[in-house]
């Protein structure tokens, strides 16, 4: 789904003032001063923003002048605003992969190469 500016004033931290407009190909409004800072980022749509929050919350936040724990916040309720929107896979709590220095055990679900 698209991000489209609207002019207003910026929302507070921890909140991207995202609405859904709905119609035959939805988009997503958020505030100009949010949409020019993710520009910044390269993020075009509501599917991106969500990979990016969840993956780069700090560069998020920097980009906004808030905190990760704000951009976090943020993401929670986008997800709620869009859910049924996108696909269910981006709702979810994001998980990063357990890492691990050195030998793996054989029966390791990620093998390499």
């Amino acid at each position: 789904m698209k991000l489209q500016g609207v002019p207003g004033a910026e929302p507070p931290p921890g909140d991207f003032g995202a609405q859904v407009t709905p119609g035959d190909s939805p988009s997503v409004e958020i505030p100009e001063p949010v949409l020019s800072a993710l520009g910044s980022l390269s993020i075009r749509s509501a599917e991106e923003l969500l990979s990016y929050a969840d993956s780069f919350p700090t560069a998020i936040a920097a980009s906004l002048g808030w905190s990760p724990q704000q951009v976090q916040q943020a993401t929670q309720r986008l997800k709620a605003t869009l859910h049924g929107f996108v696909p269910e896979s981006l709702l979810g709590e994001f998980r990063p992969r357990p890492m691990s220095f050195g030998a793996r055990p054989p029966e390791d679900p990620y093998p390499r190469g």
